[in-house]
């Protein structure tokens, strides 16, 4: 009974692996949180000052790898969307807060990496006030192509009315992307 059953089951698998061949081109859209893949690696709360004027930027903070899966290195990827956002929690002063996330393929080039996006608030007194970062722009769609990525953050201040002084917190971070189904 079981030789009958296997050789009755490869016709069948074949001919299902067929039709949906001929069905055309799927698509895997994957949502992953990748706030929760580096939240122990970095640190989600950045702190800034700005006793001085003029503005002051820090250094970028070093780059931690997010680790894909490795089919995706198989696909074709036809488009990422990051979301992310920020909350500027600003205890004194007047200033602009600007927050950058930077993307490479190594680790050695992700703070000199092309591959940016972020965004600029202008907080004044005791506020907070999100920033969503812009989209990634479309040469980071190639990232997604590897086994793993690195991103690294980078915050920075205009002070206008000194002292300044509060902290930024990544509250979301998340990225669609959608491959073609060469996955399995």
């Amino acid at each position: 009974m079981k030789a009958k059953w296997i050789r009755a089951g490869v016709p069948v698998a074949l001919t299902a692996a067929a039709l949906a061949v001929a069905c055309g081109a799927g698509h895997v859209i994957l949502d992953v949180d990748v706030l929760s893949f580096i939240k122990s690696a970095i640190a989600d709360t950045f702190h800034y000052s700005s006793p001085p004027l003029p503005p002051v930027s820090t250094a970028c903070l070093p780059p931690v790898s997010v680790n894909l899966p490795g089919a995706l290195a198989k696909s074709a990827v036809q488009s990422v969307t990051l979301t992310a956002t920020v909350a500027a929690e600003n205890n004194t002063g007047t200033g602009d807060v600007t927050v950058t996330l930077h993307f490479s393929s190594d680790s050695a080039t992700t703070c000199a990496s092309p591959i940016t996006t972020g965004g600029t608030v202008n907080v004044s007194g005791a506020q907070t006030k999100q920033i969503t970062v812009s989209p990634l722009p479309p040469a980071g769609d190639t990232l997604f192509k590897n086994s793993k990525f690195f991103v690294a953050v980078q915050t920075g201040i205009n002070a206008m009315a000194v002292p300044f002084d509060g902290r930024l917190h990544l509250v979301q971070f998340r990225a669609l992307v959608v491959v073609n189904d060469k996955i399995f």
